[in-house]
């Protein structure tokens, strides 16, 4: 069970949301194709959305966790 939470977690955690470590490498992949960096300001916009979007699966999956207790 444990097992299966961990990948659960790991899994989430690869995904391109910008507050997550797949946001941060999709960020830097954009950086080097385009050749320059991301504003600060867009940034901060991408990682508040990416950290919105990281508490509704987190709120969506509550449910699913709290069944199987």
């Amino acid at each position: 069970m444990i097992a299966l939470l961990s990948i659960g977690i790991g899994f989430i955690n690869i995904l391109p949301i910008p507050a997550l470590d797949g946001g941060q490498v999709l960020l830097v992949t954009i950086e080097g194709v385009c050749g320059k960096p991301i504003k600060p300001g867009t940034m901060q916009t991408l990682q508040v959305t990416g950290f919105v979007i990281t508490i509704g699966i987190l709120a969506g999956g509550y449910g699913s966790v709290d069944r199987l207790a």
